[in-house]
């Protein structure tokens, strides 16, 4: 869910009434809500595309749940265990798999940079670019050091070489 999303809010009387339903009836059962906001790499992890978005995990088994949004539909779902009749995602695409757990730390990193970029809003323009020109000049830099071009790697393995060998003959 999301603070600001209206359908959320729309059906939070009724999460709050599944909450209280299963933790009576269903003790063996946990109901948790999430805010994609605060949480932005597990809501990459689940591939969350809409909210509010609702998933039933029993043995890191992921169920997407598609019913009607109401406590009652929930109650009776997880009671009579319909959860049963819907495939589980692929193995491939459980947000416990490698790639969405990648993912999932993307969706962190994003999240940072979000508040990086934030902390940038209220600077004037020309400060705002001379920023965005740093960055970039220190990437450039970095990429340099770290992976330097062909011409300057041949440069030096020649050097190495006549340092080696300085008659500049072969060896046997």
């Amino acid at each position: 869910y999301a603070t600001w999303c209206g359908a959320c809010q729309r059906f939070k009387q009724d999460y709050e009434t599944l909450s209280r339903i299963v933790a009576a009836d269903l003790p063996h059962i946990q109901v948790a809500r999430l805010d994609i906001d605060k949480n932005p790499s597990v809501s990459s992890r689940f591939m969350v595309q809409k909210l509010p978005s609702i998933f039933h995990i029993k043995d890191k088994e992921v169920r997407e749940i598609t019913v009607r949004r109401a406590s009652n539909v929930f109650t009776e779902y997880l009671k009579e265990e319909q959860w049963r009749d819907t495939e589980p995602w692929g193995p491939y695409m459980s947000p416990f798999a490698l790639g969405p757990r990648v993912l999932g730390h993307i969706g962190t990193f994003g999240g940072k940079v979000t508040e990086i970029a934030g902390l940038f809003k209220d600077l004037p323009v020309w400060a705002q670019g001379s920023i965005g020109a740093a960055i970039l000049l220190g990437i450039f830099i970095l990429g340099k050091v770290l992976a330097p071009s062909d011409d300057f790697t041949h440069a030096r393995a020649v050097k190495a070489s006549e340092a080696r060998n300085p008659d500049g003959k072969k060896r046997k």
